[in-house]
């Protein structure tokens, strides 16, 4: 686990168990999750973290973690919620078992005048099972702010077989405290180049996403 401060941002890392990337030559380094936030405008009020598991309690390949932020304002509370789950064939049982007990995750630390934000990888496309368990309770902020529509892609690389082109990533929030204003679209071909992403662009494979959010102030 790393703790991230500066003068005006806190945040967590923690490493993805059995991270693919340790055996990336020449890196060594496992990936993970991470959280940020603005220090002088929210304080850290809870952490936690843990491996997502199957129905038999074995452990899935992917990690959950979570922190409680309070308003420096008017102490209202905010759970952001970040995940990785595990890709790869013959991966779909394992990874909608991981979406069950990422959503009992989020269950499990959130109250009910939380607002809660959750970023995932799923390494599956919206309307897949393991999605679609996600979304029984949280609304998808790029689809709500599309219109109804999914970006067209978030993940687009090349790889040995050819092209792999996925909506593999998501922020996912519940309605009752907060409302989507906006999402950045994703790049176009033309800024993404024939090489794909990683590029000089973007450093990752991935697309960034980016949600504004207002919270729902209501009458006491």
């Amino acid at each position: 686990k790393a703790v991230v401060s500066t003068q005006s941002t806190g945040g967590r890392f923690i490493e993805r168990p059995f991270s693919p990337c340790v055996d990336v030559p020449g890196e060594g380094q496992p990936d993970g999750c991470a959280i940020f936030y603005h220090g002088e405008r929210f304080s850290l009020a809870d952490f936690h973290h843990r491996q997502l598991l199957n129905q038999m309690k074995h452990s899935t390949g992917s990690l959950a973690m979570a922190t409680k932020l309070e308003c420096v304002e008017d102490g209202a509370s905010i759970l952001v919620v970040a995940s990785h789950l595990k890709g790869g064939p013959k991966t779909d049982q394992t990874r909608l078992e991981a979406c069950q007990d990422l959503a009992a995750f989020v269950e499990e630390h959130s109250s009910p005048n939380d607002m809660v934000i959750l970023g995932v990888d799923v390494c599956e496309e919206p309307g897949e099972p393991g999605y679609n368990k996600l979304t029984n309770n949280l609304r998808d902020a790029y689809k709500f702010a599309l219109d109804g529509k999914n970006p067209s892609f978030t993940t687009w690389r090349v790889r040995p077989m050819g092209e792999e082109k996925y909506i593999n990533d998501c922020i996912l929030y519940s309605d009752r405290h907060v409302r989507v204003l906006q999402a950045l679209d994703v790049p176009s071909e033309k800024l993404i180049g024939q090489s794909r992403l990683p590029s000089n662009l973007c450093g990752s494979d991935h697309v960034p996403l980016v949600a504004d959010f207002q919270r729902i102030l209501t009458e006491t």
